[in-house]
């Protein structure tokens, strides 16, 4: 049995009138998701889903996976997962993108991807950031409510020296100690400018930008979903200028970075949603 085709079948469900939510990111007033299809040449068809924007998930799995599965053995899981890319350790990553040429060079930490239920304030790549005495810019996010609070204590233009990061989940690492300038001081809100959150408020709590040589991290109050580059843009931060670029979910960083990005590494790094290496060390394990 092999794999002839992918089919991706977007799905949406919108809530009654006045029947939607309200969550960190705004007001919820649909679902979105995606069927996907694995269509054999044996006419067996597998079905699966995936969450993530329409047009951004039809472009994958028709766009890219397709071409590359077809031909494979389904039921060949491991054999399936080696396809997936190199997954680096920080230093490896900062290391190897400071030889690219130009910026910004994305640095994928999906292990602390906020829109998967993680906590959003590791400090695993910024740690290799500063060790690595960048003369650059890099843009770090990092959830951080006490830190947070520290720099407007401090006020705008203020030397702070403060613990960051591993205070919401201390789980998967330990908060660093770190000296920078109050650079901006922010309230934290903004407005989605795409998918089904298009044109709504969503809030990241009082929020700044601490900087640490050159290195600019974005320490917010809450966590907040990434869709492109909202929570940089209202602090005042371009991503396209920056030689490092950290994002946290690895999928909508290809609508906002897909066409800028000069190279992009993703990271195996400690966290609840791990990239791939993880991923697949459970799946042996539950197949076992």
């Amino acid at each position: 049995m092999r794999i002839d085709r992918l089919e991706a079948i977007n799905l949406c469900f919108e809530y009654p009138k006045r029947q939607g939510f309200t969550y960190a990111g705004g007001v919820c007033t649909g679902r979105l998701t995606s069927l996907i299809l694995v269509h054999t040449d044996t006419g067996m068809v597998g079905v699966g889903s995936a969450y993530s924007h329409p047009a951004l998930v039809h472009q994958i799995v028709q766009g890219q996976l397709d071409p590359i599965l077809r031909g494979e053995d389904p039921l060949q899981v491991e054999a399936i997962f080696d396809l997936e890319p190199r997954l680096y350790s920080p230093h490896e990553a900062v290391a190897e993108g400071k030889n690219v040429e130009g910026g910004p060079v994305v640095l994928v930490d999906a292990a602390d991807c906020c829109g998967g239920g993680a906590a959003g304030d590791s400090v695993a790549v910024l740690r290799a950031l500063i060790e690595a005495n960048l003369r650059q810019p890099a843009l770090v996010p990092v959830v951080d409510a006490e830190a947070a609070a520290a720099c407007h204590e401090a006020r705008l233009g203020a030397k702070l020296t403060t613990c960051l990061g591993h205070k919401h989940d201390p789980k998967w690492g330990s908060p660093i100690a770190v000296t920078g300038r109050v650079a901006q001081l922010v309230g934290g809100r903004f407005r989605y400018s795409g998918g089904m959150w298009n044109g709504m408020e969503a809030d990241m709590g009082p929020s700044a930008v601490l900087e640490i040589g050159s290195v600019q991290v974005l320490v917010t109050t809450y966590s907040t979903y990434d869709w492109v580059d909202e929570q940089f843009r209202v602090a005042g931060l371009n991503p396209a200028e920056a030689k490092f670029l950290v994002v946290k979910d690895p999928m909508n960083y290809r609508l906002a970075y897909g066409r800028i990005a000069r190279a992009v590494y993703v990271l195996n790094t400690p966290g609840p949603t791990p990239a791939t290496e993880a991923v697949k060390k459970l799946l042996k394990k539950s197949l076992d």
